[in-house]
């Protein structure tokens, strides 16, 4: 399987949309079950059917990441405004996660000055 950065993200687009499954679907693959992490069993799981749903910012964001071995990927979009990111490295050893984090605080955080474009 081969994408790229811009594929990813308008896969993302196209799914939130109700373009791939029909919108009833795409509420399931956000929602998460009312139930415990496994690791955190205080803490309510953010994973839903494919896809986790977070707060970041006071906003509501989804987001979906893999792993083969030589590779990791990583996307999320903010469910406001459909702002994305896709991250693809060839470094399975690379914290993708954080460096998705910090690309968000950069360009999303309220006190960015790119905000206007998140």
């Amino acid at each position: 399987m081969s994408s790229t950065v811009l594929d990813l993200c308008k896969w993302d687009w196209e799914l939130l949309d109700g373009k791939i499954v029909p919108p009833a679907v795409v509420t399931q693959m956000i929602t998460p079950p009312d139930v415990p992490q496994l690791a955190n069993p205080d803490v309510k799981s953010l994973y839903a059917y494919g896809l986790a749903r977070i707060t970041r910012f006071g906003r509501t964001e989804i987001l979906h990441s893999g792993e083969v071995p030589g590779f990791k990927s990583t996307t999320a979009t903010f469910l406001d405004t459909g702002w994305s990111i896709a991250i693809l490295v060839n470094n399975t050893s690379f914290d993708i996660g954080e460096l998705r984090i910090q690309i968000e605080n950069a360009v999303c955080s309220p006190n960015s000055a790119l905000r206007a474009s998140c």
